[in-house]
């Protein structure tokens, strides 16, 4: 075999390991965001109401973050909603107790938010919010956000986006 034909033989298959390593299958944010919501409990009486997934961008350059706002229907009170999430979201990572809620953020880059009492949810229609509170004694939002840990240190100014009540 000729010199010229072992390099090619050598840069093919260098090329082919090179495509197999970067088309491996690897954990995407969404998958992140659906291992926490699976992981997460669920009190028996709460209801889906709404979920709604997506990308935000942020007011800085690099500032993007994937997320999921889940919005669940119950008839227990929301202190029991909060008493409830508490001890799985202490386990989560750094924990941050909230009035009506609770917030973790994990070394990983997920953010955990829980609102047992929302007015306004940035993803899902106000009409929806207002018609869940008129046939649940309680409604809770659950936002996931999922970023790298160097965006939540830079993006740590920008505010996430809240809709407002139409």
């Amino acid at each position: 075999m000729s010199r010229c034909s072992k390099l090619t033989i050598a840069v093919v298959i260098v090329l082919v390991a090179v495509l197999m390593v970067a088309c491996q299958q690897r954990e995407t944010h969404s998958d992140r965001i659906e291992a926490a919501l699976a992981e997460a409990p669920a009190p028996e009486t709460a209801m889906l109401i709404k979920r709604s997934d997506g990308v935000d961008v942020g007011s800085e350059k690099g500032c993007m973050w994937t997320y999921t706002e889940v919005l669940y229907g119950t008839d227990e009170s929301p202190e029991e909603i909060v008493a409830f999430y508490r001890p799985w979201m202490q386990s989560q990572g750094r924990y941050e107790e909230r009035e009506h809620g609770g917030h973790f953020v994990d070394s990983e880059g997920l953010s955990v938010s829980l609102d047992a009492d929302p007015t306004t949810a940035a993803h899902i229609p106000y009409s929806v919010l207002s018609d869940a509170r008129r046939n649940f004694a309680t409604v809770y939002l659950i936002e996931v956000f999922y970023g790298s840990p160097s965006t939540w240190k830079h993006c740590s100014a920008v505010e996430l986006p809240t809709a407002q009540p139409q």
